[in-house]
């Protein structure tokens, strides 16, 4: 069986690494034009034939108007065999009112994140991810500013040369492909995983802060529904504080004990190749 992965050319997406290694794995071929197409969604209106057919809802949509947004889905959206939803929040909120069968499948990491030796620290502080107007990242990098005298910081991820110019004490390393993030993260102390206070961020999975504890840092971030339910059930080790605070000073303890889940052991234990297979046998 053969899957084809579609997605919107800007997104990010980092479980898609993990996706196709695991599918490889389990002697799955990975390419165009294949039985099953995989979308992350995304507005796909039309649905394509003779396919088996999966809608991925990995994010809720972004503002302005993004419950209108998410409504248009709802409504618009071609009817799939099966949906995929982040968790129980996003679920609720794309609530279909139809008998289309749904798993959900939450955020983890690469096992290469987990099998990474940890070196003498080069920058205190890192943070991975987007660095888009709406994550609001202006304000912590002002905070760092302000009290990271001495400090170093090291931001992955790709940045306009505005912010390069505005922050220059900070070390912009731009995009890195997601297997180089490991040995990157290795040579850091704490991982950043401040998330703007407001709909969808706040219920949404930081991979961010996934990534941080399974290589063993200490972790800075602020307090929203999702990162507090992570903390919990992966047992992270967290420092609290709001993005204006003085987050640069505060004693975080390392992540030695954290339990985060690889992919292949998330796709495992969804139980999406039966799935697949019995679909195939509809089909």
């Amino acid at each position: 069986m053969k899957i084809t992965f579609i997605y919107p050319k800007k997104a990010y997406l980092p479980e898609l690494e993990g996706y196709r290694d695991y599918f490889k794995k389990k002697g799955f071929e990975v390419g165009e034009n294949g039985g099953v197409y995989w979308y992350f969604m995304g507005f796909y209106l039309t649905r394509p034939k003779d396919k088996i057919v999966i809608h991925d809802y990995r994010s809720l949509s972004l503002q302005p108007h993004a419950l209108l947004k998410d409504w248009a889905k709802m409504q618009f959206n071609s009817v799939p065999d099966l949906r995929i939803f982040l968790n129980e929040f996003v679920k609720g909120v794309l609530d279909f009112e139809d008998n289309v069968p749904y798993k959900i499948i939450d955020m983890g990491v690469n096992k290469e994140f987990l099998n990474v030796k940890r070196k003498t620290p080069e920058w205190d502080f890192v943070y991975v991810g987007s660095l888009d107007k709406e994550r609001e990242v202006i304000t912590w990098l002002e905070t760092f500013e302000k009290y990271g005298k001495g400090k170093k910081l090291l931001v992955i991820g790709k940045a306009d040369e505005n912010l390069k110019k505005r922050f220059p004490s900070v070390d912009f390393y731009g995009y890195v492909p997601y297997k180089e993030v490991p040995d990157l993260l290795a040579r850091c102390e704490t991982g950043l995983a401040f998330v703007p206070e407001k709909y969808p961020y706040v219920f949404q999975t930081p991979t961010k802060l996934l990534e941080y504890a399974s290589v063993g840092l200490k972790i800075v971030a602020n307090r929203t529904p999702a990162i507090e339910m992570l903390s919990q059930k992966y047992n992270l080790e967290i420092a609290w504080s709001q993005a204006r605070e003085n987050w640069v000073d505060l004693k975080a303890r390392e992540n030695k004990k954290a339990k985060v889940p690889i992919w292949e052991e998330l796709l495992e234990n969804s139980r999406i190749i039966e799935w697949l297979e019995l679909a195939k046998e509809r089909h």
